[in-house]
């Protein structure tokens, strides 16, 4: 019988990679369309450029993908005679295989255009609650669309991926040159350590992407796979523990005397008498300062919000610690920056904080939770009674018959209801403490019907952000007309913002950028203050306000007592730092950026302001890694009086 001189695994392997290479490139050019309404598309040098990177990091993904069915044809070829066993073995961990990485791949796009950046483990966060996963593939056409295409490509690949396997298996009593075997094995082991090295002279990282001052060109050309892989498996250690408390001891000025609460603590003071007025807090989905005419919109989309920041205490330069609503949740109830590993609300077992809840309960408040959704969704039900919440409101407690979407009842209900609830509230003369999250600003968008609303514009995207505002406006409306209103200070903040105009960094600030506006009309004058601040500060700030006398076991300051140089927040696998002057971003795999973003500035500056960027790195790391700290070794409760 005549022997072949190519072994077969080299065969298959050939026609695999081939295969995934073409499948990732498509996805590629998908991603690449699906944008058009963000970039330009410069047909020369920047999709060249970007295609170029994606064939490195597609090249070490395959590798992955790969490296243990060959394994198994290299054991095969040498040392079995069944190997029709193994190589149909080695089949199956290739599909397997290759239908996770297109499940990411083809999940990235929809995410992609939502939050500005490839996929991240961040998306595992749905999984706990995997009916309102499913409601939403089902309910908004482009999730389904993605659904549809993820199931026919998988369809194709896997077909062909039998066909080259079968081909291969019925020549497989075919033999092959013994030194074919030999040279086929050291050659293909080298391509494919190289491979998954992914450069000669270092490992493979995410910096290695960029290439040109275009933020999304650089991240064109990053496998969405590589981007998931890495933000699991990356270990956080952004600094020494020790070095981190120590300079967040010396930011906050904490206490040395109460060093046994923790590090950070420190004993706030108020000026005079507390005021015991209730609180409610309005956090509101994905309303991103840049949707207000306050800041710029010039659509008109935000008239009772402009209304309430012309009328109230206006923190005009404040930013979300976070792009996800539980890190928007969390940083503003408890002031502690979003997280890059850990996921406050799901850890096991359940840490307790001392935030708003608790500290205002201890002084005899009542502490109500309002949402529209699933109690489990992000945690909520078991992480608020663990937290100082003395009652949950969720899609449990609604009339089902006012459900209209994913989410649940719409926002003008769930206000509705609260006031309500309220109502029965004040009658104990205890005053309250109100959470009301908002979620109809969230695809899939659903705009409920028989309501005296009509929306000006015809895009459902800037209609759902009148409906947004106009329910806020309902809100308020219902409230003055209570005995309680001229005794409660609201609060109005963002969860976090949203992808809005022509944003210039692979950080999308337009998704940090929030309104913060405090609003009291019969307790406190109109004002407008400019000064640099972040989620995380709005407890103390209100606090402050308020004249409340508490130990603040958290990162949050008081944006009226004290002065910040910069305020720092995370994106997934990016960790932020801004100042009045500059941005610094750090990205997982060392890649780091210094902007001068007041001037849409895309020329980097890294080099050449070396000191700035390492004071700004330095305030950023130190409070992330601290938080880190304090959650592990459970440091963020106080469980000693005053």
């Amino acid at each position: 019988m005549k022997e072949n001189k190519i072994p077969h695994f080299v065969k298959i392997a050939l026609g695999l990679y081939l295969l995934f290479l073409a499948t990732f490139s498509i996805l590629r050019i998908i991603l690449l369309f699906n944008e058009l309404d963000f970039e330009n598309i410069a047909w020369g040098k920047y999709v060249i450029g970007a295609m170029k990177k994606g064939f490195m990091f597609d090249t070490l993904i395959i590798a992955y993908l790969l490296v243990i069915p060959y394994v198994i044809w290299v054991i095969s070829e040498f040392y079995t005679s069944k190997k029709s066993i193994l190589y149909r073995t080695s089949m199956y961990i290739t599909i397997l295989g290759i239908v996770l990485a297109l499940m990411i791949g083809v999940a990235n796009v929809a995410y992609f255009e939502y939050f500005q950046s490839h996929i991240t483990q961040a998306v595992l966060s749905w999984m706990g609650t995997p009916t309102s996963v499913l409601s939403l593939i089902f309910s908004e056409p482009q999730y389904l669309v993605s659904l549809i295409l993820f199931l026919v490509v998988s369809g194709i690949i896997v077909y062909m991926v039998i066909r080259i396997f079968n081909s291969r298996m019925r020549a497989l009593e075919q033999p092959v040159l013994r030194t074919s075997k030999y040279v086929g094995a050291v050659l293909l082991s080298a391509l494919v350590f190289l491979s998954l090295r992914g450069r000669i002279d270092a490992p493979l990282r995410e910096g290695d992407a960029f290439f040109s001052v275009s933020p999304f060109y650089n991240q064109l050309g990053l496998n969405p796979v590589f981007t998931f892989i890495k933000s699991i498996s990356n270990k956080v250690s952004l600094m020494d523990d020790r070095m981190a408390l120590e300079n967040c001891h010396e930011y906050l000025q904490a206490d040395d005397q109460l060093a046994s609460i923790s590090p950070i603590a420190r004993y706030i003071k108020g000026d005079t008498t507390s005021l015991n007025y209730n609180v409610v807090l309005v956090l509101m989905e994905s309303m991103s300062a840049a949707k207000l005419s306050r800041f710029g919109n010039p659509n008109n989309l935000t008239p009772n919000l402009d209304s309430v920041a012309r009328l109230g205490i206006s923190f005009d330069n404040i930013y979300s610690a976070g792009i996800h609503t539980n890190n928007g949740v969390f940083s503003t109830l408890y002031s502690f920056p979003a997280l890059k590993r850990v996921r406050p609300m799901a850890t096991v077992p359940i840490n307790a904080y001392h935030g708003w809840p608790h500290v205002l309960k201890s002084e005899g408040y009542q502490t109500m939770f309002f949402t529209t959704h699933d109690p489990g969704f992000d945690n909520l039900a078991v992480f608020t009674k663990k937290n100082a919440f003395d009652t949950l409101y969720s899609s449990e407690i609604y009339p089902k018959e006012k459900s209209i979407g994913t989410y649940g009842v719409p926002d003008d209900y769930m206000f509705e209801f609260a006031i309500e609830e309220l109502n029965q509230r004040a009658f104990t003369n205890k005053p309250f403490f109100a959470t009301m999250l908002t979620t109809s600003d969230h695809p899939p968008y659903a705009l409920p019907t028989n309501i005296p609303f009509k929306p000006k514009h015809g895009n459902i995207k800037e209609a759902i952000v009148e409906y947004a505002d106009w329910s806020i406006g309902k809100m308020l409306k219902l409230a003055s007309k209570q005995p309680w209103f001229k005794k409660t200070v609201f609060v109005f903040v963002a969860d976090h913002g949203a992808v809005v105009g022509k944003n210039y960094y692979d950080l999308t600030l337009s998704y940090h950028h929030i309104p913060f506006i405090v609003y009291a009309p019969e307790i406190f004058k109109p004002e407008s203050k400019q000064q640099l601040g972040g989620q995380i500060d709005v407890f103390p700030t209100v606090m402050g306000l308020l004249n409340k006398q508490f130990v603040n076991n958290t990162m949050g300051v008081d944006l009226n007592k004290t002065h910040r140089k910069a305020i720092y927040f995370s994106a997934d696998n990016k960790i932020a730092c801004m100042s009045n002057e500059w941005l610094y971003v750090a990205r997982d795999g060392g890649k780091e950026s210094l902007y001068k973003y007041k001037e849409n500035d895309l020329n980097e500056y890294i080099d050449s302001h070396r000191s700035a960027a390492d004071s700004l790195k330095n305030i950023a790391y130190s409070h992330i890694q601290a938080t880190e700290w304090l959650i592990l070794n459970q440091k963020t409760a106080i469980y000693v009086s005053k």
